[in-house]
């Protein structure tokens, strides 16, 4: 019944007011005309039976007010047509007064209570509903929950949530596999927990702008794992409210940037070191059009000073003195484009380690004194003044190359000393190294042609106007050789006019026994 009820309700509540009027009408007419369609049968007796189901259809269908009009509408027809004298609007005794106002009263009791239940019914459908909604929408934000936890679970970042005091309120997965502290160890304790002492302020800032309505974003800063080591992580700050849009908390999400930091690294210096190679390649490029330059130069020089004496030799008697002094310059130019072939085989021998070193204890002392002497009884020195203060110093390697290591170094400041300069050569040991130390009061070199003095071809300072000769390979030979005795070569200058300063260092040996 209950069921029938609030199926007669949903139904007229679907309906419009005025169709509801209309149903109360139509029930009260109906009903009115069967009660008349018996009064040959029943007379007077019974003239309300059919009203008061009437009523109370009315009633629960449309509520109260089309209650009232169909009991309106069947008294006035009771009236006429069912009580006597029928078809009179009269009442002929009180009787049937009586009966008639027993019957309204009645009646509206039914449309009262029918009008009522129809409220109680709308009222439990609406708490029903009201409660189905409430249900559904705790069920929906149980899934997004749901879904949102199994997300922060799987997130291959660390999220982390705290108070605005700092205190941590959620703690993933994620967070323990970066941070290394479990859920159960985080929840509860201050974010100081993971933060460095020089990023304290830095921490309490980015949670006093959060709390103020902004978002942080992307932020690289440093954070410790649960030994104390520090993680390179970039984070992301924003504000946790409440339903009232209040700020009751702060998340963070943090990324560890550990490898991205270890590829940018890579990256650059995979960057620096193609623009030292291009700087390389560019310096090689230019030296090689220098000794191209130079080569030529170096070749026409005597080339010229042959031919011409070729040709004079052809017009002139053997014996005649020009000829003569023709011949010798002849003789000392060939033996100067010899030496100059002799070097360049020697150099590129050298240079690609094609050639076997003879290591034996020697001392750079006597190595030293030996070729100062041979070059000073050669002449190499007759325009400068050179003086030689050693102790001994003994090293294992191979004299000969030893010579030439001194030999290039002496030649190189005697080519740009002026006429009337002195140079000094050094040789000591220095704890596990022995030193031999070339310095000359020349022409300089440029600060930033330092590192480049050793690269093949690479001649003297471009910038100078002094006259060379030479194709720069001297000091290249010499830092192979050094290299090569497992030691090393550097020259220092204070800047054009101020002289050069060459330092070869050798590991030293144990002096041989019977050695003074």
């Amino acid at each position: 019944m209950s069921a029938v009820l609030h199926a007669l309700w949903l139904r007229g509540l679907r309906t419009s007011a005025p169709f509801r009027y209309g149903i109360a009408i139509g029930a009260a007419l109906v009903a009115s005309l069967l009660r008349i369609a018996l009064n040959p049968f029943w007379g007077t007796n019974f003239p309300y039976i059919f009203y008061f189901p009437t009523t109370l259809f009315t009633a629960l269908y449309g509520g109260a007010g089309p209650a009232w009009v169909g009991i309106a509408i069947c008294t006035v027809i009771t009236l006429v047509w069912v009580l006597p004298p029928v078809g009179i609007l009269a009442v002929s005794d009180h009787v049937h007064l009586f009966g008639l106002a027993t019957y309204v009263v009645s009646d509206g009791i039914i449309a009262w209570i029918g009008a009522t239940h129809r409220g109680s019914i709308a009222a439990i459908d609406w708490q029903r509903r009201i409660l189905s909604e409430r249900e559904e929408s705790l069920s929906r934000a149980e899934a997004a929950a749901r879904r949102l936890a199994a997300i922060v679970e799987s997130s291959d970042d660390a999220i982390i949530a705290k108070t605005i005091d700092g205190i941590i309120t959620a703690w993933n997965s994620a967070a323990t596999r970066m941070f290394g502290h479990t859920e159960p160890q985080a929840i509860g304790q201050r974010i100081d927990l993971i933060v460095p002492a020089d990023k304290q302020s830095e921490e309490a800032e980015l949670r006093q702008r959060v709390s103020s309505g902004a978002a942080v974003t992307n932020i690289d800063t440093v954070r410790l794992d649960k030994h104390g080591k520090r993680i390179d992580v970039s984070i992301s700050v924003s504000a946790i409210r409440d339903a009232a849009g209040r700020v009751i908390g702060v998340s963070t999400i943090a990324r560890d940037i550990r490898l991205r930091r270890h590829v940018e690294a890579e990256r650059a210096a995979l960057l620096a070191h193609a623009e030292a190679a291009r700087a390389e390649a560019e310096d090689a490029n230019r030296a090689k059009d220098d000794f191209l330059a130079i080569l030529s130069h170096e070749l026409r020089n005597p080339l010229a000073t042959i031919v011409a004496g070729a040709r004079i030799l052809r017009q002139t008697d053997g014996t005649d003195e020009q000829a003569i002094r023709t011949r010798e310059a002849i003789e000392r130019q060939a033996e100067y484009l010899s030496r100059l072939v002799d070097d360049l085989l020697d150099t590129k021998r050298i240079l690609s380690g094609d050639f076997t070193l003879e290591l034996q204890p020697r001392d750079l002392a006597e190595v030293a004194r030996t070729v100062t002497t041979t070059l000073r009884e050669a002449g190499a020195f007759k325009d400068h003044t050179v003086s030689l203060d050693s102790e001994s110093a003994w090293v294992s390697g191979d004299v000969v190359r030893l010579q030439q290591i001194l030999t290039n170094l002496l030649g190189n400041a005697v080519k740009y000393t002026p006429a009337g300069g002195s140079i000094r050569v050094s040789v000591m040991q220095a704890g596990e190294q022995a030193l031999i130390r070339v310095q000359d009061t020349g022409i300089g070199i440029k600060r930033d042609l330092l590192p480049r003095m050793f690269v093949l071809f690479v001649q003297g300072d471009p910038g100078s106007t002094r006259v060379r000769s030479g194709l720069g390979i001297g000091l290249a030979v010499v830092r192979r050789l050094v290299e090569l005795h497992e030691g090393t070569v550097e020259v220092w200058s204070d800047g054009v006019g101020k002289g050069s300063t060459f330092t070869v260092r050798l590991p030293a040996s144990m002096t041989p026994s019977g050695s003074a």
